[in-house]
């Protein structure tokens, strides 16, 4: 593997932070580390996976700075929403699709932005050299996602099974790889993998900023990219142009200390959902091309049209900020802060901030509506 730091193009954490950060993907025990979450967020979640710090890197926004809205950190599929996220004391949420407005505005008036799925925000960890030359090394590369286990749960599947089918399928590329989470990497499941001649990789643990950058650079170095289980992981995929193949085997045994856990980390009724359903039947068919309907389903529900420019995702925080500071002087909670926002805007005389707020407000609204009118619909 590459090691990191020999290539200018891989992007730099603080030296003091992340002595690891130059740890080439294999070197699993160490990017696996269990360590703490170290960030400037006042909604500290935000960081999970460096999100926050990506996008403050992204707006060219100060890494000491707190965004004032909370980052959905994951991907549902149903209605389910983290109850952390919406009583945080933030004015604003950040999602990736248009589709989680219904169900998030059940339950919060906070504003909501859709801003597509995270990692295209993310820059990559290796250079251009140095991902070319991963390319030419792998050939046309298998990468393995299986179904991981959490901080708080874990899950059990049929490894020794899973790996003979995978030696089957990996017959039609020159390389097979494994990116095991972090805490299946501190459980040994890597064992069996290696004992089978694969190599493993990891992007690290869930608390290191570079998570994504490292896993942007495995995705693009990948051909093909096939796992176990359904999950946020595919829409990634898709958004950076990689096929993604699912060859069901779901866990067989989920554990954990607290069955909240569970619902929270595991199920949360998204396996029987349709669109889940839906997710797993397109993608379930081997094939090395992005198919038009597999397509559309991650536009639909990872967002990918969503992307913001730097200039729009920098008006959002700003319009955030504006929101918090203004729920803080006012005494307003941040569920009904937004109509008040956009009167303070009008009355300062910063009508490009009120319009963009309106719009989006509106936006809200019509998805309110379309929602009602669907459940009318449903109950004739």
């Amino acid at each position: 593997m590459i090691e990191l730091k020999n290539h200018p193009g891989v992007v730099r954490p603080r030296q003091t932070e992340h002595a690891r950060a130059y740890h080439p993907f294999t070197n699993l025990a160490e990017l696996a580390k269990d360590r703490e979450l170290l960030t400037s967020e006042l909604f500290m979640p935000n960081d999970f996976y460096g999100h926050a710090a990506l996008l403050k890197q992204y707006c060219g926004l100060s890494r000491e700075d707190s965004l004032k809205a909370s980052i959905e950190h994951a991907l549902f599929f149903n209605d389910y929403a983290w109850e952390v996220e919406l009583q945080c004391d933030l004015p604003a949420m950040l999602v990736t699709s248009p589709l989680r407005f219904a169900p998030l505005r059940k339950r919060t008036k906070k504003a909501i932005f859709a801003i597509g799925p995270m990692i295209l925000y993310a820059p990559n960890a290796l250079s251009f050299e140095a991902l070319d030359s991963e390319r030419k090394r792998l050939g046309k590369s298998l990468l393995v996602m299986p179904s991981h286990s959490t901080h708080h749960i874990t899950a059990q599947y049929d490894i020794e099974s899973y790996c003979r089918y995978l030696e089957r399928a990996g017959r039609e590329f020159d390389s097979v790889r494994v990116c095991l989470y972090w805490k299946d990497v501190l459980l040994g499941r890597d064992v069996p993998y290696r004992a089978a001649g694969f190599e493993c990789v990891t992007a690290g643990h869930m608390f290191d900023p570079l998570f994504l950058p490292r896993l942007r650079s495995i995705l693009e170095c990948a051909t093909v990219v096939t796992s176990n289980v359904c999950g946020t992981h595919i829409g990634l995929c898709v958004a950076l142009h990689r096929p993604h193949v699912i060859a069901c085997q779901q866990p067989k045994d989920v554990t954990a200390d607290q069955p909240s856990d569970i619902q929270r980390d595991f199920d949360a009724g998204e396996y029987s959902s349709p669109q889940f359903r839906e997710v797993e039947e397109a993608f379930s068919v081997w094939t090395d091309t992005i198919s038009a309907k597999q397509q559309e389903l991650v536009d639909r529900y990872w967002g990918i049209e969503e992307k913001r420019s730097c200039e729009e995702m920098r008006m959002m925080l700003r319009i955030a900020g504006d929101m918090y500071a203004s729920s803080k002087l006012e005494g307003i909670s941040p569920q009904g802060v937004m109509e008040k926002q956009i009167e303070s805007y009008r009355t300062s005389g910063r009508h490009g901030s009120a319009d963009y707020l309106k719009e989006h407000l509106g936006r809200l609204t019509l998805q309110d509506e379309m929602t009602t009118m669907t459940k009318g619909r449903r109950n004739r």
